[in-house]
């Protein structure tokens, strides 16, 4: 039986770039954040930002996936590392679509303990 090997966290320097990018991201952007927003059954466990493209992923190292939608609608936001579908979140955040703000969610995101999630 093949083994996989456990995926790691990138080191604390490599966490701050990839949140720097993140700003960058929703910064040079506003509109993608509105994504954030925009969870649905049909999109949990796929990619909300940035799309997927070679430029994207070489340019920002990271993704931002829609977790499972609750009965009450709310649903997590999980950063990842690119490259490592099933390794540990950098970061996790509740969105609720009917109380949370573009602005709220991006604040939470930003002070979120990146590379410290519990879940991994």
């Amino acid at each position: 039986m093949r083994t996989v090997p456990k995926a790691t966290f990138p080191s604390a320097k490599a966490i701050n770039k990839m949140k720097e990018k993140f700003i960058q991201l929703v910064t040079d952007k506003p509109s993608t954040a509105k994504k954030l927003l925009q969870g649905t059954k049909a999109s949990q466990g796929h990619r909300m930002l940035p799309s997927k493209t070679t430029v994207n992923d070489e340019q920002y190292g990271f993704r931002i996936d829609q977790g499972e939608v609750q009965p009450d609608g709310t649903y997590n936001v999980v950063i990842q590392q690119n490259g490592v579908p099933h390794g540990p979140a950098l970061a996790k955040i509740l969105v609720d679509p009917k109380v949370d703000t573009e602005s709220s969610v991006i604040q939470r995101i930003q002070d979120a303990p990146w590379g410290q999630t519990s879940d991994n």
